[in-house]
């Protein structure tokens, strides 16, 4: 059975989240994330729904910590579901990146942005 990972990321960082998104595709996982254009002209409620539903359906949670990540309420609100719902969470510091980590997030395990390390840690 296929295994749902979903990625929280700060949308400036798009870009490793797609190169993400191509490494578990290709470990047989099945990413899934909530897009800016998901989110665009949602209310609050309605992209707190969002988030809740994909969330529901995950069984692990990756944060990319970039330059912005910690001020974004998005993603604090994505930590504190996770943790919530009891899914297996980590979080990467992304490469030339000096971003804070959120608060909520301070005590999970962190990984390296490597493929290898990534997928050993989902399958450990």
């Amino acid at each position: 059975m296929t295994k749902n990972v979903f990625i929280s990321y700060h949308f400036s960082n798009r870009d490793r989240q797609g190169q993400l998104e191509f490494w578990l595709l290709e470990a047989g996982y099945k990413p899934d994330a909530v897009y800016e254009k998901d989110l665009n002209g949602e209310s609050e409620q309605a992209g707190k729904r969002k988030l809740q539903e994909k969330l529901d359906k995950a069984e692990y949670v990756i944060f990319l910590v970039g330059q912005d990540a910690h001020n974004s309420p998005w993603i604090r609100f994505e930590v504190s579901e996770a943790r919530k719902r009891g899914l297996q969470v980590f979080w990467i510091q992304l490469p030339n990146t000096s971003g804070a980590v959120p608060p909520e997030a301070r005590n999970l395990r962190q990984l390296r942005y490597e493929k290898d390390e990534i997928i050993w840690a989902l399958r450990h």
